[in-house]
């Protein structure tokens, strides 16, 4: 139903379509009821909201959906979040909606070293197969802060992680402060507790 309902109002081609109906049933409507408005008053008093919420619904779902999986996981740390709007959705002109934001998780002790995965949400693609949340794309970053080097592993055949070293990195200063300089004990402890529920 929800797809239903973004397909319908999530251009102006689609909601000049659902116009015309509701315009035609009071102007029908006005040759019975004299009462009834000028056609065009009620059409556009239902029309304001569909565009005004409409337009940006699948942007809005997706908000709430991504702050939903922040609130549950504790125990990831925002590397980054991307706030987007769009001129011809007046939602986004007064309100901040996520439509990309980058989780990571702490060091799994289990795969030995300064081993992060990543969790990716993009508002503009569909979650990726098998996802446990939602992601749209999953790796994760093998850390070396001592050469400050990052090498990649994605998901790979079977649904394993295996090394990509075409997407190995040499960290910038931002990626230094997010994995060697700053605490993680928080976000390690959450991840424990998260570990004992499963």
């Amino acid at each position: 139903m929800e797809h239903i309902f973004i397909l319908m109002t999530g251009n102006v081609y689609t909601l000049a379509l659902i116009a015309i109906p509701i315009y035609s049933i009071f102007y029908f409507a006005k040759k019975f009821i004299k009462k009834i408005p000028d056609p065009l008053i009620p059409t556009i008093i239902i029309m304001i909201p569909l565009f005004l919420f409409g337009a940006s619904y699948d942007r809005i779902l997706f908000d709430k959906k991504v702050r939903k999986v922040q609130e549950e996981l504790t125990f990831m740390k925002t590397y980054e979040i991307s706030y987007w709007s769009a001129l011809i959705e007046p939602m986004t002109w007064f309100n901040n909606y996520i439509g990309f934001i980058r989780l990571t998780a702490p060091r799994d002790p289990m795969m030995g070293g300064n081993y992060h995965t990543n969790l990716y949400f993009r508002q503009d693609q569909k979650p990726m197969k098998n996802s446990l949340f939602g992601e749209t794309y999953l790796n994760a970053h093998s850390v070396n802060c001592e050469d400050k080097t990052v090498e990649v592993s994605i998901v790979g055949k079977d649904d394993l992680m295996v090394r990509d070293p075409s997407q190995n990195f040499k960290m910038n200063d931002k990626d230094y402060e997010f994995y060697c300089l700053d605490d993680w004990s928080k976000y390690e402890n959450e991840f424990r507790k998260f570990r004992l529920k499963q």
